[in-house]
């Protein structure tokens, strides 16, 4: 059997004891931990800047897979959307009228307001219509209800865009 000072480890444990107080080791311990310390950072920002390149799923992507786990069906559960988006949209517009008709303006200013957003209701069906049908056939010879999906996220995406941005305009608008 080796003896105790001569085995390895100990021949090794030693040298690092003799060097824990050369100058030299020091530097050269504060150079390796630098160094550790920079590849950290380094793969932590590539890291980071990956996962944050990687965009979240918004709009009719987000709605597509939030319904593509439900058992009774996606088309089920996007029609279920489209109701929820519609009630929205109804309440955004009962809050831009009351909104409007507590607004502190000029009757006529608050009469052209109402009538340009009835306007602007007319034209975001028109233009949900045909965007939808548009977005719709980006399926192109989709087989089943594909086609139907995509445009019933559609609806309900624009839906609940369109009833943010009633809601946005109208909220700070100075009561009488």
């Amino acid at each position: 059997m080796p003896n105790a000072a001569s085995s390895g480890f100990e021949l090794w444990k030693q040298a690092i004891d003799r060097a824990s107080d050369d100058p030299r080791w020091r530097r050269h311990d504060c150079a390796v931990l630098s160094t550790i310390a920079i590849m950290g950072l380094v793969i932590t920002t590539f890291t980071c800047k990956r996962a944050l390149a990687q965009e979240p799923m918004t709009g009719e992507r987000a709605l597509r897979y939030e319904c593509s786990t439900e058992p009774a069906g996606i088309n089920e559960c996007l029609t279920d959307k489209v109701s929820q988006s519609v009630t929205r949209l109804r309440d955004a517009h009962s809050f831009a009228t009351r909104q409007l008709a507590a607004w502190d303006e000029d009757a006529r200013y608050v009469k052209l307001a109402r009538t340009r957003l009835a306007a602007a209701d007319r034209s975001f069906e028109n233009f949900k219509r045909a965007h939808c049908a548009f977005a719709a056939s980006m399926g192109g010879g989709a087989v089943g209800h594909a086609l139907e999906t995509g445009r019933l996220a559609c609806v309900a995406d624009l839906n609940v865009r369109q009833a943010d941005l009633i809601r946005s305009l109208v909220a700070r608008l100075p009561p009488r």
